[in-house]
Formats: structure tokens, C-alpha cells, sequence
């Protein structure tokens, strides 16, 4: 094992045997500092829920373009305007689709907390708050994977009220009513 002056050395040593004794100049274009791009401005969101964990063992998540097949959700839900509105639309067609969302979920409505954040809140039917929530996420996921879903701001599931929360969060942290950060 080399010690790290021997290694430096070398190291050194072999740049200018490939480089003919001269160490490559970087041209102008590439002194510039590139432009940072955020992830949400090239439109991949995040979609956190409150409830965690994976599907039961044994139980694997089907290929996300038949997930929004068998839920007969059609279409493209862009947010760029309001999100919210994007959201409900997906969702309400997502439910109405098939008997069983039917039966497992009430209905979408939106609404507002204490503080004057919109989201929107799915009534559960017959089916748990807990599981509506993971299921509600897997719905989003999977229309976000095959493009049905494009948002420009994350957005977080919650078990909240009576059924499931879904609002607009940066990063998809926990702050429906919750007063707001002051900057």
C-alpha cells in the first residue's frame, strides 16, 4: 500500500504522460457556473404521506399504467394554475371510475385550514383512514409516474378531519394547520 505522498506523486506523473506535460486549460464555457435547475421546475414533485410503510409482503404494486387503467382514470392533470384543482379532478375521476374506490371512499371536496392553506379531502367509505391515505398516495404515484399528474410544488397525503387530507407542502412536510413560517 502506497502512503498518500507516494501517491500524489504518481498521481501527478501519470496526468502529465497523458496530458503531454501540459494539464488541460478549461475554456471559457466551461469556467461559467451553470445554471441550478430545481426538480420542481422540471416537474418531478414529491409525494410523502403521513402513513408509513410498504405494501404487505407478497403483495406487489402493479405496473403504474395499469394501476390508472383499471382505476378508468383518463386524461392530464397539469397544476401549473392550481394545483388543488388538478388534484380533485384526478381524484374524482379516480373514484368514480370503478364500484370498489366507490365503496372505499366517500367523495373529494376542497377545503381550507385555520391558516389559508387550500387542499382538498377525500371522505373515506368503507374503508380505514390509515389505508385510505397509503392508497390515496399510491393513486398519486402512480399517475405522476405515468404522466397523467404534473405539478410544479410537492404535496403531502394526511389522515386529517374525517378522511384524507391532500394539500400543497414544500417538501412534503406536515404544516396543514400549522401556522405559517415568517420570513
Amino acid at each position: 500500500m502506497l502512503d498518500v505522498v507516494t501517491e500524489t506523486f504518481l498521481r501527478k506523473k501519470i496526468r502529465t504522460i497523458l496530458y503531454e506535460g501540459e494539464a488541460p486549460v478549461p475554456s471559457p464555457e466551461q469556467k461559467q457556473k451553470k445554471k441550478r435547475v430545481s426538480r420542481r421546475s422540471q416537474g418531478r414533485f414529491i409525494i410523502k404521506s403521513s402513513v408509513p410503510g410498504a405494501p404487505p409482503k407478497g403483495m406487489r404494486l402493479a405496473d403504474p399504467k395499469k394501476i390508472m387503467d383499471n382505476l378508468n382514470a383518463e386524461g392530464s392533470y397539469k397544476g401549473s394554475e392550481d394545483p388543488i384543482t388538478a388534484l380533485e379532478e384526478l381524484l374524482d375521476k379516480a373514484i368514480s371510475g370503478t364500484e370498489a374506490m366507490g365503496k372505499a371512499y366517500g367523495g373529494v371536496q376542497p377545503i381550507e385550514d385555520s391558516y389559508g392553506r387550500s387542499g382538498i379531502t377525500v371522505s373515506m367509505g368503507e374503508l380505514d383512514a390509515n389505508n385510505g391515505a397509503r392508497f390515496m398516495k399510491i393513486t398519486l404515484s402512480a399517475a405522476k409516474d405515468t404522466g397523467m399528474l404534473v405539478l410544479d410544488e410537492d404535496i403531502r397525503v394526511q389522515v386529517g378531519g374525517n378522511g384524507v387530507i391532500i394539500y400543497r407542502s414544500k417538501n412534503g412536510a406536515a404544516t396543514w394547520e400549522k401556522p405559517q413560517e415568517k420570513r
